[in-house]
């Protein structure tokens, strides 16, 4: 062991400490971002779900939202598409939720090109949330 430490050096104590510290900062630096990281995507401004839907005639489907804002000022943005059998999209409807309580069901009416068999959103989005949920 002498040998390598003749040969090439040993860090000091100094250097040593410096290094630890820098890595532990590092770690809880990191561990602070994915906890806030958690903290921010797991409670979105505005959530929806699509609760019901059903088509009355070859084109027109209805479709029933359930959009939930953490607050009643939260403007919410929903887009929901009619899809025919063929996976092709047949209708899309933009729906604006801007007053009312926290926990709304929005009635949704769209006109579509052919028979639909089914309705689907990928969420809802507002000023601070550009991500759908």
């Amino acid at each position: 062991m002498s040998d390598l430490s003749e040969r090439y050096g040993t860090t000091s104590r100094r250097q040593r400490v410096i290094a630890t510290v820098l890595i532990v900062l590092l770690a809880a630096s990191s561990i602070g971002f994915v906890g806030w990281a958690a903290l921010f995507h797991s409670t979105p401004e505005v959530q929806s779900r699509l609760t019901y839907f059903q088509f009355p005639d070859d084109h027109t489907a209805v479709a029933r939202l359930t959009v939930v804002r953490d607050d009643e000022n939260t403007i919410a943005t929903c887009i929901l598409t009619a899809v025919a059998e063929d996976h092709t999209t047949v209708g899309e409807s933009d729906v604006t939720v801007t007053t009312g309580p926290l926990t709304q069901e929005v009635e949704v009416s769209m006109p579509t090109e052919r028979r639909a068999t089914t309705v689907t959103t990928d969420g809802c989005t507002s000023a601070g949330q550009s991500r759908p949920r």
